[in-house]
């Protein structure tokens, strides 16, 4: 059975999406305007849509009802939750951020067509040949070097097939990363794509790292930042205070920002704050189970905005933490179903798949949800575009029947 409609344009719209978003960050970012992003945007989510309307009986083949239960129900606090927002807006600046978060959590639907595997592999090939060396050749006009992590998230497919690729794709994504981690400030990115490097060191190394030391390391992830939250939560160990011991100064680096030299404290605590600010709110405002919606966020208790700048009050309806915007929109209810599709996507990764390529996406998913406990909040970037994919790929029966060999080939097909 041949699918309809091909691929409906959803290849491009990474690519489309990629740059318009670096763009955005960079010194061209005169270029950009919301009215184009939410334009872009709304296209792509179309044109997804469109394609797995046009070939739902195959894209649901074969049926996996308790994937299929939680992606209904997450699908459905969307909708619920965007019908919510739309009813309590309250003037321009409610109504431009319920847009644009509407827009984030619709990037979810990416999911669906990525149940086939070709699929997956035509996006990271487009996307590669039309983003990678253009956007690396913008680095003179980004902020840091850090903001490549912001704008090539999806340079972490080619890692998991690093060594199916050219010497010179090789030598190139190794020259990246390494530009990635450079700024030592942006603790986030360092930490993304530093760990890369571990899943290189696996590839290479297979007899030592085989397949039940990455389902081992895969559910450790997932269950950290579970762990650290809770004992934080009951006032045993917050691991985010281990920098208060910094008399010393011992990791404060300097760090260059728009052409300018400032001093960063990397071990610096700038989030517990906001999780005691998420949860005093929550009680105060009686939304704990079911959430504030898109149009409104956290009352801000402890932090001063008459000090900072007015574009930067108005972005306080998202926090920089994407798990305490998950509990401020959505409530525990709304935690407890992403959970439920992150954990299904993780356990199909890592243990119901047949290649090692699942495996790694399987890990990062699950690292990447550790990384949502400090970062990584909802807006509309390649960030979350990417979170999603991967999340996609998890889900993918397609892509974890393949074997290794086929892998290879189709990394030859399309990625070389």
């Amino acid at each position: 059975m041949i699918l309809r409609s091909r691929y409906s344009f959803i290849p491009e719209f990474f690519v489309i999406v990629t740059i318009y978003y670096a763009l955005s960050v960079s010194s061209f970012k005169y270029l950009t305007n919301t009215f184009l992003t939410y334009i872009i945007v709304i296209l792509g989510i179309w044109a997804i849509l469109r394609f797995y309307s046009n070939n739902k009986r195959l894209l649901n083949y074969p049926p996996d009802k308790s994937s299929k239960t939680i992606i209904g129900l997450f699908y459905l606090l969307v909708t619920i939750t965007i019908i919510r927002s739309f009813i309590t807006i309250e003037g321009y600046w409610t109504a431009k951020s319920v847009v644009s978060i509407s827009l984030v959590y619709m990037y979810s639907f990416i999911i669906l067509p990525l149940r086939k595997h070709i699929l997956i592999f035509k996006v990271i090939g487009i996307w590669g040949k039309y983003c990678i060396i253009p956007l690396l050749l913008l680095l003179p006009f980004y902020p840091t070097s850090a903001f490549l992590g912001h704008v090539l998230p999806l340079i972490a497919f080619y890692v998991m097939v690093f060594s199916n690729l050219s010497v010179f794709k090789k030598i190139l994504l190794i020259a990246i990363l390494f530009l990635m981690v450079s700024d030592l400030g942006a603790r986030a990115v360092v930490i993304k794509y530093g760990f890369l490097f571990t899943i290189i060191f696996a590839e290479y190394f297979k007899r030592v790292v085989g397949n039940f030391s990455l389902k081992t390391v895969g559910i450790v992830l997932f269950l950290l930042p579970i762990v650290f939250f809770i004992l934080a939560a009951t006032n045993v160990f917050n691991i985010l205070l281990i920098g208060e011991a910094n008399t010393a100064n011992e990791y404060v680096i300097e760090r260059e920002v728009d052409g300018k030299v400032v001093e960063q404290d990397i071990a610096v605590d700038t989030r517990t704050i906001f999780y005691k600010e998420a949860w005093e709110s929550s009680l105060k405002n009686n939304y704990v189970w079911f959430g504030r919606s898109f149009s409104k966020g956290q009352d801000m208790i402890y932090m001063n905005f008459k000090k900072l700048s007015k574009e930067f009050n108005i972005m306080t309806r998202r926090n920089e933490a994407a798990i305490l915007n998950t509990y401020t929109w959505t409530g525990l209810v709304g935690v407890f179903i992403y959970i439920l599709l992150v954990y299904r996507a993780i356990i199909l990764a890592l243990f119901r798949s047949r290649n090692r390529l699942s495996k790694y996406i399987g890990i990062y998913v699950a690292m990447l949800w550790g990384i949502q406990f400090l970062n990584d909040s909802q807006i509309l970037d390649t960030i979350n575009l990417a979170g999603w994919f991967f999340i996609g790929c998890c889900y993918s029966y397609e892509l974890r029947n393949l074997t290794d060999i086929e892998i290879k080939i189709l990394t030859k097909q399309y990625l070389t």
